[in-house]
């Protein structure tokens, strides 16, 4: 921790994935996956590995200025760490909370290709993620006292804040780190890539139209004009497990993408503009001979069903 600072970092090592082996056992929650250390509610909040590295897996190499890629949120890390591992970036994780700081500091070490230079860059910050100043302060003095001149700038931002859990609904006020703060402080350090800055918002899937178009505002009022792209995605389990908006340079030609997730791959896509669902209540059952279709939600959510 640097002076005057209510920030500290934590750097991936070997010492700190010794540390946090006293405090959890890693795990690998599928056959072929890499171990991770988590608790039983970060393993019940973590994205899954094979769904991180897809959606890594969706974002163009080119479309990212220079510098890190940036989590404000890090959780277990999975997320970031996919996003490092596809896109050769270094890697800086925020977490509030200092435990969950040392874990996902030893899952990023332990997934991290030895010989890769650029993992030596990589940390996790503990403390509040939208106090940007504090957390860019406390990384580069971290940089510094390894050895490290370096001052890199944030290439793409990740969000995935925390919502009450077992709710039938969320609401955007209840998201922590709250969006809108959050975005005004990071503007300074986010580099633009060819069509604006690369962010990624990872939002709950209950979010209503009304609260979507909260956050479209948001973001319309820290970036103008800025491309975005909601995306709605399904793991085939009859319900919309994920749903992310994709803004500036990461964001596609169209407003709304449908996305079905097999266990390792993506199966298919939709993209377009969407139109409302027109529900009709039938006074009687269908003819014999008609068609019957199961259509994933995402489909009907996105409004692509046509």
């Amino acid at each position: 921790m640097s002076e005057d600072s209510s920030h500290a970092s934590v750097r991936p090592s070997s010492s700190v994935t010794k540390e946090a082996g006293k405090r959890v056992v890693a795990k690998s929650a599928r056959k072929g996956e890499p171990s991770f250390h988590m608790t039983d509610q970060m393993r019940r909040l973590s994205t899954p590995w094979g769904v991180a590295l897809a959606r890594a897996g969706q974002i163009d190499p080119h479309s990212l200025g220079p510098g890190i890629i940036l989590d404000a949120a890090a959780g277990s890390g999975i997320q970031l760490i996919a996003y490092s591992n596809i896109l050769k970036r270094p890697s800086l994780g925020v977490e509030i909370d200092g435990n969950a700081a040392v874990l996902c500091a030893a899952n990023m070490f332990a997934v991290a290709e030895k010989d890769d230079i650029q993992r030596t860059m990589d940390r996790v910050v503990i403390g509040d993620s939208t106090d940007s100043e504090g957390v860019m302060t406390e990384f580069w003095s971290s940089l510094r006292e390894a050895g490290t001149r370096a001052h890199p700038p944030v290439a793409m931002l990740h969000l995935d804040p925390a919502r009450p859990r077992d709710a039938q609904n969320h609401h955007i006020d209840e998201m922590k780190p709250s969006i809108e703060p959050l975005l005004s402080s990071w503007k300074k350090y986010l580099e633009l890539g060819p069509d604006g800055p690369c962010i990624l918002l990872d939002l709950s899937p209950r979010l209503d139209e009304e609260q979507r178009s909260m956050i479209d505002e948001i973001v319309e009022r820290i970036y103008p004009g800025c491309g975005r792209t909601w995306e709605w995605m399904s793991r085939g389990g009859g319900r919309v497990d994920r749903l992310s908006m994709w803004v500036g340079s990461l964001s596609s030609d169209n407003s709304r993408r449908c996305v079905r997730m097999g266990t390792k791959r993506i199966m298919s896509s939709i993209e377009g503009e969407g139109i409302g669902v027109s529900r009709v209540r039938l006074s009687e059952p269908p003819p014999f001979d008609s068609w019957i279709t199961i259509v994933d939600p995402v489909v009907l959510e996105s409004g692509l069903q046509d």
